[in-house]
């Protein structure tokens, strides 16, 4: 929590800077904050309790993509930038995805097919603004360690709160996109709501790895353990977010 995490958000920032915020996004679309939470969940409480754990994530990738939604939205749309909006109603949709979820009990396999669904649906719905990408000597000496310190602080409070909740809402909660909207927040701050919907939309074409990720993961890890289960899902990932970053960069071009 307090290497990665900073580590990945000056990746991130770096990148975006470099190749524009959507690369951004999809990068930290990938399952870097609930797959570490869904392998220390295996190893204090059993693999039978983390396939659970990853069934809840798996419904919690709806409520993402909710909090996706609606954020790019309210961004897209403000005449002036205003991240506090964004992100309060961005959180708004995510909660009120996920009491309703908590309530489904479908199966694993129909859980991944409305997930990948509503995926598609989001992406779809997503609005259609061009950001303008800050110079990089705009940027305070600040926004990088403050961006570190901000995630970090998420990550913690999350992570900390969620063992005492049980293992769907464990799950349901881990896929809140700390990562995600510490970069919208910071772009929005810097470059407008065009540039916070940008990284909403990479991070939400990430979404399809990551529900793959999971499902493979909740399919695997009691019959074939914890290091099969992870391998099998992280090489299923890498090759689904590889694809995802080719169709992100050529809709760029276009």
């Amino acid at each position: 929590k307090l290497t990665i995490t900073p580590a990945l958000i000056a990746a991130a920032t770096l990148v975006g800077r470099r190749f524009g915020p959507t690369v951004s996004g999809w990068l930290v679309g990938l399952p870097l904050t609930s797959a570490p939470v869904v392998f220390f969940v295996a190893l204090a409480h059993g693999n039978a309790f983390a396939a659970q754990v990853a069934f809840g994530i798996l419904l919690g990738t709806i409520a993402q993509s909710f909090c996706i939604l609606a954020y790019a939205h309210i961004a897209a749309r403000e005449a002036r930038p205003n991240w506090a909006g964004s992100l309060l109603a961005g959180t708004i949709a995510f909660i009120c995805a996920a009491l309703v979820l908590q309530r489904i009990a479908l199966p694993l396999i129909p859980t991944f097919l409305l997930a990948v669904a509503v995926v598609a649906l989001v992406l779809m719905l997503m609005p259609r603004v061009r950001a303008v990408r800050a110079h990089e000597d705009h940027a305070s000496v600040w926004d990088l360690p403050a961006r570190m310190l901000a995630a970090t602080a998420l990550v913690m409070g999350l992570t900390g709160l969620s063992g005492a909740i049980g293992p769907r809402w464990t799950g349901i909660l881990s896929p809140f996109p700390v990562y995600g909207t510490i970069l919208a927040v910071f772009a929005h701050r810097e470059s407008g709501g065009a540039a916070a919907a940008d990284v909403m939309r990479g991070l939400e074409t990430g979404m399809f790895s990551f529900s793959i990720f999971f499902t493979i993961v909740g399919l695997l890890i009691v019959h074939s353990g914890l290091l099969v289960a992870f391998a099998s899902a992280t090489a299923a990932t890498l090759v689904v977010q590889a694809f995802a970053l080719v169709w992100l960069t050529r809709g760029s071009r276009a």
